[in-house]
């Protein structure tokens, strides 16, 4: 009988540092520069989401096509198999944000806009982290290009945007593909890993706290209801 208890993380991670940094460098090489329009596109996007735009939405899901696409399939599904899962997430996370509505008169709680143009901020200037990954410019990651600093940016328009189950549902994939790539580069040994570990945390704690926020407000609103009804 198979005992799962025997693996650890590295056994499901088929490749190595030196060949992910590869990877990463070959991404840069085959789109630059449209880095340039991608970083443009983010810009755009946190703009719209503070002014409370109602396509906002539909311009991130551009991003995470793009990744889901350009990266996931075509690059990361070489080094591991689960790659074109990850792209059909990332697909998936993209027709999710079309889907979605949004109310944009809805009030957010300050932690929750706080919390968002900080790791909207944090995914736009992922690159400027590298001295902390010794790694060379070329490897660097870039937002609407790779997969890590687009899903931090997303945690953070997503809560400049959404609220109760909108949120909630949003938020599935993107902390699932946090997970991932905080065993992925921990294994690697890549200490990246501590800034998305961060924000995995800030992103999960702001939500659970936001959203017993609402509840406690949507259930004073009710008692003041139920209190004027009955007199």
């Amino acid at each position: 009988m198979l005992d799962l208890t025997s693996y650890s993380a590295s056994d499901f991670i088929p490749f190595t540092q030196e060949v992910y940094l590869r990877l990463l460098e070959r991404v840069n090489e085959s789109y630059w520069p449209l880095h340039i329009l991608a970083l443009v596109t983010a810009l755009i996007v946190l703009l719209a989401a503070w002014r409370r735009h109602r396509y906002t939405l539909k311009l991130l899901a551009l991003i995470w096509l793009g990744v889901g696409v350009g990266f996931l399939f075509r690059f990361y599904e070489e080094l591991n198999w689960a790659g074109r899962w990850f792209g059909v997430a990332y697909i998936a996370q993209a027709f999710l944000l079309l889907l979605v509505g949004l109310r944009a008169d809805r009030v957010i709680h300050p932690l929750q806009r706080d919390s968002g143009l900080l790791l909207a901020f944090v995914g736009l200037l992922w690159p400027a982290q590298f001295p902390l990954g010794r790694i060379h410019w070329t490897q660097l990651e870039s937002i609407g290009i790779h997969a890590d600093p687009s899903v931090v940016f997303s945690l953070g328009i997503l809560l400049l945007l959404c609220t109760g189950w909108r949120l909630w549902l949003l938020y599935v994939i993107p902390l699932l593909w946090c997970g991932l790539s905080i065993a992925t580069l921990q294994v690697l040994g890549l200490p990246q890993h501590w800034v998305l570990a961060g924000t995995f945390t800030l992103a999960s704690l702001t939500l659970i706290t936001t959203t017993l926020w609402e509840s406690r407000i949507t259930k004073a609103a009710a008692r003041r209801v139920a209190s004027s009804t009955e007199k």
